[in-house]
């Protein structure tokens, strides 16, 4: 392993943990960025360059997300929607919306279930007139009988694509009492 290869693997690590200040931070991953810290990886630049990764737009998308945020204590689940004039205002796309949604879930809302729901912006639309969708992350999975079409992105993350034909906030109306009736039920 060179030590360019060792630098982005930690910069990974750092990201991944909040710079190791994540509460579940295992003694694994600091005998991991160890080991390629003694393979050559440079901790100092790995910092720098997980920095620079969050661009101010992003941040701009993570005010939006958290402007947006509503939350259900009683079924234990946030969400939060994003209209595709957000990506606009912030010069953003959808692919940064599995890093927020781990974020929302690591260190606003540790509960059982977090949602960004999200109108494609134009230029990632397909023919559809409304490219709705829905990332969850969520330890339950009994919902997934309740909403289709979904796919399982990783672990405890879902993808729905949902309601093409209404508008992202009467849509994600919908699919929110959807989904709320869906997570009262037992696991």
């Amino acid at each position: 392993m060179n030590t360019e290869a060792a630098t982005d693997l930690l910069t990974d690590i750092i990201a991944q943990t909040n710079k190791f200040q994540h509460p579940k931070v295992s003694s694994q991953s600091l005998k991991i960025a160890s080991i390629l810290v003694e393979k050559g990886a440079d901790y100092q630049k790995a910092s720098q360059k997980q920095n620079n990764q969050r661009s101010l737009s992003s941040l701009y998308l993570w005010g939006e997300v958290l402007s947006n945020l509503t939350c259900d204590n009683e079924v234990g689940t946030c969400w939060s929607v994003l209209a595709e004039s957000c990506f606009i205002k912030t010069k953003t796309t959808p692919m940064q919306i599995p890093r927020l949604l781990l974020q929302l879930r690591n260190y606003i809302y540790p509960k059982e279930t977090v949602i960004i729901l999200w109108s494609d912006p134009p230029q990632t639309k397909s023919r559809s007139l409304f490219g709705n969708r829905a990332l969850i992350l969520s330890s339950r999975t009994n919902f997934s009988a309740y909403l289709q079409p979904i796919e399982f992105v990783q672990k405890n993350i879902f993808l729905a694509t949902y309601l093409q034909d209404k508008e992202i906030f009467e849509a994600s109306n919908d699919l929110i009492e959807h989904l709320g009736f869906a997570l009262s039920k037992k696991s």
